[in-house]
């Protein structure tokens, strides 16, 4: 079955704070020992010079060490030497951060995932091919209907949603991607625009459609496959990465029969670490307050070996992820144009589609 998903420099503050507890213990031990003979004193003189000494030495290490990852600035002018020296005082924590944690702070806040591991691993990656050894067997006739790939996004973090349009291009049979279209809802980060726009130049079977106010995701969506030309609509996420013939499974069920909406298995990206791993085999659920849901699949669904490559039937459907023929889904009425937000487009999506089964 078709799968597909969805530097802190520590060391400084470490020393900072071996530093800070010497200072301490120095501050006490010399205040206790007052009164005392000077024999006594003079081995307390010793002992602070060898202490004053040994921080010297940490403090030239904190300063080279944070060179080296690019930490704060040790030098500079004078007006920055007198900023800088006012961080600490009075026991002040120092609130700065580096570049690449400012990086994964901000990705979190924005999109809800670790910006900087997705901006390191770039565009292309080699990920696990989590399918069942079965599916390897498995071939495909060379007259499948063309896809139209439609991907909605908002502010989207470039790195995810380029990587997402290059594992399609990667990942699929150029002959059946008739085109990959991105809806842009309305950005207003020009820099990120920006590196889209500039993909989308190098790579012609790519369009790019901009909507003149935010539409929200479903009629982005919607605008996405008016515009389309292909035989089948297929829907993804602005932040996931297509498996191995992820593609070919799905057009082949609606060759087959093209009144009905096709799912893949959704694997799992971790947010933080952008691990990939292979979800169970599921389908979807609801419950009586209208909430969607992820079932296991009864047992009963498997009692051949073939039977785990085979289609499973499912009452309800993810709303982003799926493939459906062009044609059929405006025929059905496509996505609710009054839906303002995602969330209730899988099961109002998933009732229309059920009357033709």
């Amino acid at each position: 079955m078709p799968r597909f998903p969805r530097l802190r420099p520590k060391s400084i503050a470490h020393c900072t704070m071996a530093v800070g507890l010497l200072w301490g213990l120095v501050m006490f031990y010399s205040g206790k020992q007052l009164g005392k003979e000077s024999r006594s004193e003079d081995r307390q003189d010793g002992r602070f010079k060898l202490l004053h000494l040994s921080l010297q030495r940490r403090t030239l290490d904190v300063k080279r060490r944070s060179q080296e990852v690019g930490g704060r600035n040790f030098g500079g002018t004078k007006e920055e030497g007198r900023q800088s020296h006012l961080v600490g005082t009075l026991g002040t924590p120092d609130n700065r951060l580096s570049t690449e944690e400012r990086l994964r702070v901000e990705g979190y806040e924005r999109h809800a995932f670790n910006k900087l591991i997705s901006e390191k691993i770039g565009l292309q990656r080699d990920i696990p091919d989590t399918r069942h050894n079965l599916c390897q067997t498995v071939s495909y006739p060379d007259d499948l209907p063309s896809a139209s790939i439609i991907i909605c996004f908002h502010n989207e973090a470039p790195s995810a949603l380029l990587r997402t349009v290059q594992s399609v291009i990667d990942r699929s049979p150029h002959h059946l991607i008739h085109e990959i279209i991105l809806v842009d809802d309305f950005s207003d980060r020009s820099e990120e625009s920006q590196l889209v726009t500039q993909y989308v130049r190098t790579h012609p079977n790519v369009k790019i459609i901009q909507t003149e106010r935010r539409e929200g995701l479903i009629r982005g969506r919607t605008i996405g496959a008016r515009f389309a030309s292909g035989d089948v609509l297929v829907f993804l996420d602005s932040h996931c990465e297509v498996n191995r013939e992820w593609l070919e499974p799905l057009l082949e069920r609606i060759k087959e029969r093209h009144s009905q909406a096709v799912c893949p298995i959704i694997d799992i990206i971790n947010s933080d670490t952008f691990k990939y791993v292979p979800s169970a085999v599921v389908r979807g659920g609801f419950n009586w307050g209208l909430q969607f849901n992820w079932e296991q699949v009864p047992n009963l669904q498997f009692q051949a070996p073939g039977d785990v490559i085979k289609p499973i039937k499912s009452p309800t459907m993810a709303g982003g992820l799926f493939a459906i023929n062009r044609t059929f889904f405006h025929d059905i009425g496509e996505y609710d144009q009054g839906m303002e937000i995602w969330g209730g487009e899988n099961l109002e999506l998933s009732f229309r589609a059920s009357h033709y089964f």
